[in-house]
């Protein structure tokens, strides 16, 4: 009877019809050290204690609440998301095309020429700055 009548945010730790036997049994071989819970029959029955409706109404407005921040974020990021990745993906393919062209016509001009590397070299760093040029300028146009 120790525990009984304690509570725990407001509700009772144990129910009024248990108590705890505080005397322990003698242990066996295979059982050790035990503690009997019983039920006390004196006591009067309580119905167990009902959910408190204030929980249920917090839990349908944290619902309600993150359901509205899920779509507030979804609505206001879902275009920043596909806008960024196509703006990665035209850097990108400027950084590596532009090179890439430079490379391949001052290839072929070298070869018409006879002046093997020398063009490719200068029209692959031509090609490059023209491609830095190009998306420092992408950038500043991009709306914010």
């Amino acid at each position: 009877a120790c525990l009984r009548g304690r509570r725990f945010a407001g509700r009772p730790v144990f129910p009024a019809n248990f108590r705890l036997n505080c005397q322990f049994s003698t242990p066996t071989s295979d059982q050790g050290l035990l503690t009997h819970v019983v039920q006390d029959s004196t006591d009067p029955t309580t119905p167990p204690p009902a959910e408190d409706p204030a929980l249920g109404s917090l839990q349908h407005r944290l619902d309600a609440a993150r359901r509205a921040e899920d779509e507030r974020l979804a609505r206001d990021h879902a275009p920043l998301r596909d806008q960024g990745r196509s703006a990665g993906m035209q850097v990108a393919s400027t950084m590596l095309g532009y090179p890439l062209g430079g490379i391949v016509v001052g290839w072929g001009l070298d070869q018409l020429f006879g002046t093997r590397p020398w063009i490719m070299i200068g029209l692959m760093f031509m090609a490059f700055a023209g491609a830095c040029l190009q998306v420092v300028r992408g950038n500043n146009n991009a709306p914010k």
